[in-house]
């Protein structure tokens, strides 16, 4: 990526250490935005993400999504951690430096499972933390793609998720339509809204598209769910949700 353009996070509650920190990155020709917690980041930048549309969405995360979040893991409110495990659960990939002065195994366990870059005690030298930031600016495109295509999937309906599902099988309209009790005609109506919302010119870039949501970077949310029957409404409001659908045709 352009690192001229790369835009660097800090959240860190102590003063001090914000500026340190702004003055590393901005030393090296990156941008850099900082908070006082990981709460007031949120609220910046990510509260209103689940009511935008893909386009909308698409155009934040290129014009003004973080290439690299540095977090300290101790913080007035939410920690570190608890930040890592919210952007999870949104579905959010950004590459993530955990920093604390107060470190141990579990906690540096803990942030490398959830698809931190790195988990860096205090005091570290400049040029550790410069090399951890520039692994993550070359992360940051390939994690910006799957949030992307994570975001569309979240826009399935649980209706469409259950068809896609057995597309990803291999199964034909005709069979979807006799294992889910469908008209044939709703089957072809989800199967292209799934096509639409995915951004699939074809069912190979499909399965292309959902196996890197599903199987790349960080544990998946919201953004990038995986589903089976159980987890989708009960036959009785299915099928009374698709009874609708068809009378609505």
């Amino acid at each position: 990526m352009d690192h001229d353009k790369a835009r660097v996070f800090v959240i860190d509650d102590d003063p001090a250490a914000r500026l340190s920190l702004e003055a590393l990155i901005t030393s090296h020709g990156l941008q850099a935005t900082s908070f006082s917690s990981a709460e007031d980041f949120l609220a910046c930048s990510m509260e209103r993400l689940g009511t935008l549309s893909t386009d909308e969405f698409e155009e934040i995360v290129e014009s003004n999504w973080p290439d690299c979040l540095i977090c300290d893991l101790r913080l007035t409110g939410m920690s570190g951690i608890a930040l890592q495990n919210e952007l999870t659960r949104l579905g959010l990939d950004i590459p993530l430096i955990i920093i604390t002065a107060y470190g141990n195994a579990k906690s540096a366990v803990e942030a490398m499972e959830g698809g931190a870059v790195t988990f860096l005690e205090k005091p570290y030298d400049d040029d550790t933390l410069w090399a951890a930031v520039h692994r993550s600016l070359e992360e940051s495109t390939k994690r910006q793609r799957i949030t992307k295509i994570r975001h569309r999937l979240a826009q399935l309906t649980d209706s469409e998720f259950e068809v896609l599902n057995h597309i990803l099988r291999g199964t034909t309209n005709k069979e979807i339509k006799e294992e889910l009790g469908l008209a044939l005609r709703t089957v072809e109506l989800r199967r292209s809204n799934i096509m639409k919302k995915m951004g699939a010119q074809s069912i190979a870039e499909l399965v292309r598209l959902t196996f890197e949501a599903q199987h790349t970077g960080i544990p998946r949310g919201p953004h990038g769910r995986t589903s089976t029957t159980k987890d989708l409404r009960s036959d009785k409001r299915r099928k009374a949700s698709d009874r609708k659908e068809d009378a609505g045709r």
